[in-house]
Parts: C-alpha cells; sequence; structure tokens
C-alpha cells in the first residue's frame, strides 16, 4: 500500500497552492482524498476520456467508493469553485 502526496501548483492571474493527499493508491475499493482547499467534485475517467463516475465531496475531505470500478488505469479530476487538476490512480482487486 502506498500513500501518494501530490503537489500541484498553477501559475494564472494569482498564484494557487493547492496540496492533496490521496491513498490508497492503487485502490481496491475505497479511494481517501484529503486537500489544503475544498473540494466540491471529484470524477473519475477512463484513459479513453469516459466519465465513469462522479463523487459530491463539499469539504476538504472526502471517501470515494471504487468497488464497482473494473480495475485499470484512471483519471481521477479533483474540482473546486476556482480550478480543476488531474492525478492518475489505479484500481486493482
Amino acid at each position: 500500500m502506498f500513500t501518494d502526496s501530490v503537489f500541484i501548483s498553477s501559475a494564472s492571474i494569482s498564484e494557487y497552492d493547492i496540496e492533496y493527499l490521496l491513498f490508497p493508491n492503487p485502490v481496491m475499493d475505497k479511494l481517501q482524498i484529503s486537500s489544503s482547499t475544498k473540494i466540491d467534485l471529484v470524477e473519475l475517467v477512463d484513459l479513453n476520456g469516459k466519465l465513469i463516475m462522479k463523487s459530491f465531496v463539499n469539504g476538504l475531505e472526502g471517501e470515494i467508493n471504487l468497488s464497482q470500478v473494473v480495475r485499470g488505469v484512471y483519471i481521477l479530476r479533483i474540482i473546486n469553485e476556482k480550478e480543476s487538476h488531474i492525478v492518475k490512480i489505479q484500481v486493482s482487486r
């Protein structure tokens, strides 16, 4: 089991430094997400761009149930009111 700490920095008119903690990755059933800023929505997308699931988090932490997702590599899109970020995750059984 691994814990990934993802530091994402984006530059625009103002500077945002956001840190996400995602664990475990690879995930079997439930993915824990923690953020330094509020998370509104998390979307899971396959590598072909197909939306697999949406989960409304509305806070700094959340748990995403991936028990019904087929194993493989996915893109997790983390969205708040100002921006969105993507992180690669692996679902394994």
